[in-house]
């Protein structure tokens, strides 16, 4: 469905967007799908460049550090071993 096919460009934008500041874990879905997904959502590459600058503090936010992946590459507290 169109709706599907929204939230799989969304997602997918998400992750280059994140893949972008964060230099980790670069896949080869955003070579195959970006163009498909910019068109989709009705973007350039011009506002990806303006999204990730919009993205960035929201990245680096999440827990203060100066690159904001601690966050995201963390066990959190409760997910340790006992």
């Amino acid at each position: 469905s169109l709706n599907s096919r929204y939230q799989i460009a969304v997602a997918q934008l998400a992750e280059y967007l994140l893949q972008q500041k964060t230099g980790l874990c670069f896949t080869q879905e955003w070579l195959k799908l970006g163009p498909a997904c910019l068109r989709l959502l009705n973007l350039t590459e011009s506002d990806v460049k303006t999204l990730l600058a919009d993205a960035t503090p929201i990245i680096e936010a999440e827990d203060g550090t100066a690159n904001g992946i601690e966050l995201l590459t963390q066990p959190r507290p409760d997910d340790a071993p006992d």
